[in-house]
């Protein structure tokens, strides 16, 4: 519509018809900016559902490449790494092995370290025992000559019955003579 016929329209009609025409035009522009809104939210719509899947797309496609370059990347490592691994593996066994030997001989060392001090510290001993023994037989020797020489050779039957039954140990029977040399036999003891 150009303005004047818009003017005439104006002009032609009353002012009752003319706010009834301008309230449909703004139910109308309302109605119309109402459905532009809709449109434009089912616009956004459908393009965040493109983006995600877009998104969705690119994440599957990178994962699986990616994936497929690790697995080839480790299976290749796994190739070219044994026959490495088991020669670095062997090195460190053998020199486990040697640190083992050495310890061992280490450890016999010192086992015959102790044996050779155990075995002099014996002989030691047995030397020292020796010498003690001597030395106790000469005492009693010198005892008994000293003995003797208070005595003067007068050791009369008591004394000497007295030495023994002295060295007797308890629980040993004793048997006494009689004036015809027999001696007495126990009665009750059978």
């Amino acid at each position: 519509m150009t303005k004047q016929e818009l003017r005439d329209l104006v002009d032609s009609t009353d002012a009752r018809k003319l706010s009834r025409i301008i309230a449909k035009g703004q139910d109308y522009d309302n109605h119309v900016e109402k459905l532009n809104a809709k449109l434009e939210q089912e616009k956004q719509k459908t393009d965040r559902h493109t983006v995600a899947e877009r998104k969705e797309r690119f994440q599957t496609r990178f994962f699986s490449i990616l994936g497929s370059v690790l697995v080839i990347g480790l299976l290749l490592g796994v190739l070219v790494g044994c026959p490495q691994y088991n020669v670095y593996k062997s090195e460190l066994q053998g020199k486990a092995e040697l640190v083992r030997a050495e310890q061992n001989k280490q450890i016999q060392i010192e086992n015959a370290k102790a044996k050779l001090k155990s075995a002099r510290m014996l002989a030691e001993s047995d030397s020292i025992r020796a010498i003690g023994d001597k030395n106790v037989e000469k005492i009693r020797a010198e005892g008994m000559a000293e003995a003797m020489e208070i005595e003067n050779g007068k050791l009369t039957d008591r004394y000497i019955q007295y030495l023994w039954v002295r060295n007797i140990d308890k629980g040993d029977k004793i048997y006494i003579s009689t004036e015809a040399g027999l001696p007495i036999l126990e009665a009750g003891n059978k």
